[in-house]
């Protein structure tokens, strides 16, 4: 499509990296203004933000359920909104988890859903995703009596919004980075956490937003996400995040993958000791927090990237 980034740019956008790192250290980014210019102009605050963390597995957990049917057992929100004066603020608004052994979480998933997000029909505002995942789960789970049967017609009404057939589709933030953004040190991707540490690394934006001990929220206190190593390169959030905790006996949830394993080990390690659940239990809210203040992270940085641009033209 006109104003995208089609392949053939993108492979030769992926040669004048690996020339410019022959030569220079320096990161730089490649945005298609007017297609992301046109693109942000469609959003309308405040912006949330969301993640899902589920599992398929081949045994089922749960009577009445088939192999493979999908268990969303977390979600987290961030919210990016715009205050008078044009600058951004960013909290975690609300997180969902439900990990008890025997009980499965798709109808407190919805409901707990909908209060986080049934304001944007009434309100206003664009809920953004990263990938089809979270539709594809939504719509799943929203079309089984057993777990929908629970909400109210007017619930209902305010998930099925966010379907693309609905008033208030989510947006996919996977597909505006493949179409109107590219940096150095990608290869090209688009999964989150390939992008995020080179954006970082190329946003100025990024680093004087996240570049002091301020971020708090119920998972975390007084966090630095910009944070450089002994070479001058940008850490990895996810890096950040895995290094929190200093116990050797357990490992920290920085993967998708870890996350549905941490649930598995959940339900069916009857022997596991409260504090090991409670570990687990605090270590996947930190991860799936950190998947949607990525997601805000990328939305800022895009932002800078194009006013930058709308300054220099």
């Amino acid at each position: 499509r006109e104003d995208t980034i089609n392949n053939s740019q993108r492979q030769w956008l992926q040669v004048k990296s690996v020339q410019q790192q022959r030569t220079s250290s320096e990161s730089s980014h490649y945005i298609m203004k007017k297609g992301l210019e046109s693109e942000m102009g469609k959003w309308q605050y405040p912006l949330h933000l969301i993640d899902f963390e589920t599992i398929s597995p081949a045994l089922p957990y749960f009577s009445g359920m088939s192999p493979y049917d999908v268990v969303c057992f977390q979600f987290s929100h961030h919210i990016l909104d715009q205050n008078h004066d044009g600058t951004v603020n960013v909290r975690h608004e609300s997180e969902f988890i439900h990990t008890t052994p025997g009980e499965c979480s798709n109808g407190p998933f919805l409901k707990a859903l909908s209060n986080a997000l049934g304001c944007v029909v009434s309100d206003g505002g664009t809920v953004f995703r990263w990938s089809s995942h979270e539709t594809t789960v939504l719509k799943t789970i929203l079309s089984s009596p057993k777990f929908s049967d629970s909400l109210s017609q007017q619930e209902v009404e305010s998930l099925s919004a966010l379907l693309p057939e609905g008033s208030h589709p989510m947006v996919d933030l996977c597909d505006v980075a493949r179409d109107y953004f590219y940096v150095d040190g990608s290869g090209g991707s688009s999964s989150i956490k390939r992008l995020l540490r080179p954006t970082m690394n190329a946003s100025a934006e990024l680093k004087s937003f996240y570049g002091t001990p301020t971020y708090n929220s119920n998972n975390f206190q007084n966090l630095q996400w910009y944070q450089l190593d002994e070479f001058g390169n940008v850490i990895n959030p996810y890096d950040i995040l895995s290094r929190l905790d200093t116990d050797k006996d357990r490992s920290a949830i920085a993967v998708g993958g870890a996350a549905a394993a941490a649930y598995h080990t959940l339900q069916t390690n009857s022997d596991m000791s409260e504090q090991d659940r409670s570990y687990i239990h605090s270590s996947l809210l930190r991860y799936c927090e950190l998947d949607t203040l990525s997601m805000a992270m990328f939305v800022q940085a895009w932002q800078a990237f194009a006013a930058l641009e709308k300054a220099k033209s």
